[in-house]
């Protein structure tokens, strides 16, 4: 039962810092307490932790004009962030993790704005008919968190100039372009601040608790420090190089799950996705090079898998039977 609630807000516009800090107060959260952290990037791309970033992004673009690429830890596909955008988290203990009630907290935090939103599909928030925020979830075995993002005044130009959106996902939405799929909350209320959300934000997650919202108490900046150098490797970030050998394949499909792509050559050959439910994506992937080289029939569906979950993987077994001989 949440006993205490708290609330961040981050003055640094680092990507790297921002996630880090997220990673902190997750480890740090103590039984009876939620969270929410509010915090903001410039001039950053954000991809999910199993997408690949040279498929999802112009590199060239992003290095030339000196954007900030960053990796995390949550499935999803890849966003723009400006300081136009608000970023939220909501954390929570496991057992008091209820993500009806954060997206409660979000609608009714916009309606209080003037923004009639409503929940789409797998993880968006949108008006109109248009997405303006994208939602993603981690849960380990104590803590789960729910974050996302809230597009208020973010430069369209740069968000289609630096994401590379697949043609399959485009084609699901029934749109011609990122760009034409998305909008701006200023565009639907001119009259909306950062400012204003935020407080809206914290006036209804105080409510919703019933508790008062308290100042968090300080964290461990040595740990942050580490995080914040572990989230900014090369390593964590690009991953691996795609193999442009002429035996490389890329096999890319559309599940209501989510996207999939398989490329690269022999040992070399990975699975990428940008789906939400990041057990069974990394599962698959530790799985890929088994089904190449160990033993002739499907991946495996393990027992201990929700139908949901059993599902993804038979999409993915019907997928491989694509790969060439």
């Amino acid at each position: 039962m949440v006993q205490k609630l708290y609330y961040y807000e981050s003055k640094s516009l680092s990507p790297y810092y921002n996630l880090a800090l997220e990673d902190i107060l997750r480890s740090q959260l103590l039984p009876g307490e939620a969270v929410l952290y509010l915090w903001r990037n410039d001039h950053t791309v954000v991809i999910g932790k199993h997408q690949s970033a040279y498929h999802e992004c112009d590199l060239e673009a992003i290095r030339a004009e000196g954007v900030s690429l960053a990796r995390r830890k949550t499935g999803g596909g890849a966003v723009f962030h400006d300081a136009g955008n608000l970023n939220f988290t909501f954390l929570n203990r496991r057992k008091d993790y209820d993500l009806n009630r954060n997206f409660e907290i979000l609608l009714e935090a916009l309606k209080a704005v003037g923004v009639p939103a409503v929940l789409s599909g797998r993880n968006d928030l949108t008006v109109e008919g248009l997405k303006f925020s994208g939602n993603a979830f981690f849960k380990s075995a104590q803590v789960a968190y729910h974050h996302g993002t809230l597009m208020v005044e973010v430069s369209m130009e740069k968000l289609a100039r630096y994401l590379r959106v697949s043609p399959l996902k485009l084609r699901s939405k029934s749109v011609a372009s990122v760009r034409s799929r998305v909008v701006n909350l200023c565009q639907i209320c001119p009259a909306l601040t950062l400012g204003a959300l935020t407080q809206s934000l914290q006036k209804t997650f105080a409510a919703s608790y019933g508790l008062p919202l308290l100042p968090g108490p300080a964290w461990d900046e040595n740990l942050r420090a580490e995080a914040e150098k572990s989230l900014a490797s090369p390593a964590w970030i690009l991953g691996e190089k795609p193999n442009a050998s002429s035996s490389s394949v890329n096999i890319e499909e559309r599940f209501d799950w989510g996207c999939v792509l398989i490329s690269g050559a022999g040992p070399e050959m990975s699975l990428y996705s940008d789906a939400l439910d990041t057990e069974v994506v990394e599962y698959l992937r530790s799985s890929l090079l088994h089904f190449l080289h160990s033993f002739p029939g499907p991946i495996p569906v393990p027992d201990s898998f929700t139908s949901s979950q059993k599902k993804m993987v038979e999409d993915i077994n019907e997928l491989l039977k694509k790969l060439p001989e």
